[in-house]
């Protein structure tokens, strides 16, 4: 489709270019499940069939369940709570072990990038969807560790955007490019700072320190969760060569909360730096997209499935928040309806949104 054609087809449906592609780019987390997932596959949220009346109970859930559906609230709940997070241990691995922490007391800087590739569909309901061409986005952030001001206090990560481009490769991603300029130029410069404590638990939503546009912010914080998704919750006890533990938690991406599991196993180990591998996969919560600062205010969003997967390896010296080295690739797919509120804008078309997303983060040491 052409970029004239593409932009008819946007403006007929009422709803900008720059938004729409900020709310899909905004998923770069949901990390993909095959396409064609049955939607049978899903967990009832209802759990076993109740007298009328009744409430029934949600089931416990030992894992996320199958499939790509949008996850049940009370479902997500009964996993793990919201700003909680739950570290189970697999296996302690071999002699010797060591205690795995990070160092609250050590400063530290560098360079993170991070690279994101989008192909998607949108269209109103109902209607055959367009196809915009969407530039690969590109990221560089400044990372700065400072130090716990007294002993038994969490050190504390700064993150600052300081540069942000899109790639367009054809005329068509270049229109786009154009439509998206004001998004770009807004995130340039903002930072955020979060809490880095020894285990690396509990960390919060990554918010820059102004406000911002809602439209700026689902970008942001694409790039930002990218990096928070480095802390890597290490377990109570000490760990050898070869252990393994999983993690779940729920995490915010841009308006949408995910529930996530990740499974962390040592490669490597010595007296100065721990390998480590992971694989995790999300399932979307239906009831997100509620009361975000990530999303406007006279538009709901309704997640009707999405689900990612990612691997990553990071070389880490022992003690320390940045990567030496860090080998990430994240898949995502998410079908998502956005509708303006009925007393904001009366008639207008609904729209059915779907991405997939490639998503890279590479770490630069200072000086590289």
């Amino acid at each position: 489709m052409s970029p004239s054609e593409t932009a008819t087809a946007m403006g007929r449906a009422r709803v900008p270019l720059s938004w729409t592609l900020a709310v899909l780019v905004c998923t770069a987390s949901c990390r993909d499940q095959p396409d064609g997932a049955a939607e049978g596959s899903a967990v009832s949220a209802t759990g076993p069939s109740s007298a009328p009346g009744q409430v029934a109970k949600a089931p416990l859930l030992t894992e996320l369940p199958p499939g790509d559906r949008a996850l049940d609230p009370r479902l997500a709940d009964g996993l793990v709570a919201a700003g909680q997070a739950r570290v189970e241990p697999i296996s302690v691995g071999r002699e010797p072990r060591r205690l795995l922490r990070y160092g609250t007391d050590r400063p530290a800087a560098g360079r993170l990038v991070v690279t994101i590739d989008i192909a998607m569909t949108v269209g109103p309901l109902g209607e055959a969807a367009v196809e915009p061409a969407v530039p690969p986005l590109r990221v560089v952030l400044d990372a700065e560790v400072k130090p716990a001001v007294q002993i038994g206090t969490p050190a504390t990560v700064g993150l600052v955007m300081a540069e942000v481009a899109l790639e367009p490769r054809n005329e068509g991603e270049r229109a786009v490019a154009v439509a998206m300029k004001p998004l770009i130029v807004g995130l340039r410069g903002l930072r955020c700072s979060f809490p880095l404590a020894p285990r690396g638990l509990r960390r919060p939503p990554l918010m820059p320190t102004v406000r911002t546009a809602p439209e700026v912010l689902q970008l942001w914080t694409t790039v930002a969760e990218s990096v928070g998704d480095l802390v890597v919750p290490y377990p109570a006890d000490e760990v050898g060569l070869g252990a393994q533990w999983r993690a779940f938690d729920r995490v915010r991406r841009a308006g949408i909360e995910m529930l996530r599991r990740t499974t962390y196993r040592i490669v490597a180990l010595d007296a100065r730096s721990v390998t480590i591998e992971a694989d995790g996969r999300e399932l979307a919560i239906a009831s997100a997209g509620r009361g975000d600062p990530a999303l406007p205010a006279d538009r709901t969003v309704e997640v009707v499935r999405g689900s990612a997967h990612g691997t990553r390896a990071v070389l880490r010296p022992l003690g320390e928040f940045l990567p030496a080295r860090t080998e990430s690739k994240l898949m995502s797919q998410v079908t998502m309806d956005t509708s303006p509120l009925p007393e904001v804008e009366p008639g207008a078309v609904a729209m059915r949104s779907s991405v997939r997303l490639t998503q890279t983060v590479r770490v630069v040491r200072p000086g590289g």
